[in-house]
């Protein structure tokens, strides 16, 4: 980005941070960079790890989900235990960059992968704790063709 001469990168940087979002200064084009600093990135590291840590509890998830065999009792409160962290805390980046641009008046991929992941969990939780999604025994078998309803049924009580 450029930017008039007389005004002070450290001002810039302010003012896009009392807006709600980051800025920092990057090294022009014909500096020198060493190969240590151009590789060592923070905040691309937290993200890494974020998503290292999200494959970790989403993949058993998914494998449950899609392979009967693979189903145990109970099998569908283990996969809420492993996917709740991953809808919050690694799509953490996501929420919070909605809820900035929502302050704005604004909606980005970011608000749409956001609302994306909480409709998930919360019809997720809906069919679990009101719906027969959480009963006994409960078993998910192979279709090619989804049937309307399930999970969503009430318990019988």
């Amino acid at each position: 980005m450029q930017h008039a001469a007389e005004v002070e990168v450290g001002t810039l940087i302010e003012a896009v941070e009392a807006a709600g979002y980051g800025a920092r200064v990057h090294a022009a084009p014909d500096e020198p960079v060493s190969e240590e600093s151009e590789n060592a990135d923070p905040e691309l590291d937290a993200l890494r790890t974020r998503l290292l840590w999200s494959l970790v509890l989403a993949v058993p998830v998914v494998l449950v989900a899609m392979v009967p065999p693979l189903q145990f009792d109970h099998w569908q409160w283990a996969s809420l235990t492993l996917a709740a962290p991953v809808a919050t805390w690694g799509a953490w980046p996501f929420h919070r960059a909605a809820w900035v641009n929502l302050r704005h008046g604004a909606a980005t991929m970011d608000t749409l992968v956001s609302m994306g992941v909480l409709a998930a969990l919360g019809w997720s939780l809906v069919a679990l704790f009101l719906g027969d999604a959480g009963a006994d025994g409960m078993r998910h078998p192979f279709q090619a063709l989804h049937r309307l309803g399930r999970g969503a049924q009430q318990r019988a009580g």
